[in-house]
Formats: structure tokens, sequence, C-alpha cells
């Protein structure tokens, strides 16, 4: 699992950046791959008998766009957490705030140049509020 130093890290990437798959490959690495993702990726890096293909190769190749696709940023989001609000501040500007169901007082915030990007830093810092596991993550 991620430590939070790198999970705020993202998150403000998230905030600062432009989208990119340099980023989204980021995430993709620092969240980790569900088993079925590991299954995949080890029965890919075989494909035709290759031998030439890495772990690295398949989370290039496969790794959601979590900065362009709102459902891809929306799986960051840890189970029991919900958006309270979503707000487009300005042209280049929205504000993502996210909640727990279970305590009330948890409220995380993420505010970039897109809505994935909001609400993926928001994610990412929730993530870093419940330490959830990389298995709970579906895309």
């Amino acid at each position: 699992m991620a430590d939070a130093a790198t999970l705020l890290a993202l998150a403000d990437r998230c905030e600062r950046e432009k989208p990119s798959r340099k980023l989204d490959v980021a995430i993709f690495t620092t969240i980790g791959l569900r088993p079925d993702q590991e299954r995949h990726c080890a029965d890919w890096c075989r494909m035709n008998g290759r031998t030439d293909l890495t772990r690295e190769h398949y989370i290039e190749a496969w790794a959601p766009c979590f900065t362009i696709s709102r459902d891809a940023a929306a799986a960051l989001q840890p189970a029991r957490w919900y958006v309270i609000e979503i707000r487009h501040l300005s042209p280049r500007n929205f504000y993502c705030v996210l909640g727990n169901m279970d305590r009330e007082e948890a409220q995380v915030i993420g505010e970039a140049n897109t809505e994935p990007m909001a609400r993926g830093a928001a994610a990412l810092r929730a993530r870093v509020f419940v330490a959830e596991p990389p298995t709970s993550v579906s895309f």
C-alpha cells in the first residue's frame, strides 16, 4: 500500500499539472493492481511467447485515464466516501469535496483545472485518510 506522503504528492500533482499519461501511470503504479489485474499483467507480458514485455510496459499500456476520465477518477474514491460537491468555479477551475459516510467531520478537497483532476486529488487525499487497500479499487 502506498504511504501517505506519496498519495499526497500525487494529489498535489493533480492540482498543479495538466492531465497526462505520465500522471495516470504514476497513480496506477502507486495504488497498485488488483489480483485479477496482476494475473492479466502476467499473461499479457508472456503473450505469443514474448519475453521483452515487463510489468512497467503493462502499467503504461493499461493504466486507466485517471486524469481525463470522470469514471476513472471516481474509481479512485475509497469505499464509504461520497461526493458532497463538485463545482465549476471558473472556466479553468474545478472544486471537489468528498465526505465520509461514517465520520461526518471527515472531508477532503481537490481543486484543479479539470473535474477528473479535482476529483482525483480529493480521492487520493481520502485514501490517505482511511488507508484504503489497493484491492478495493475498481476500474
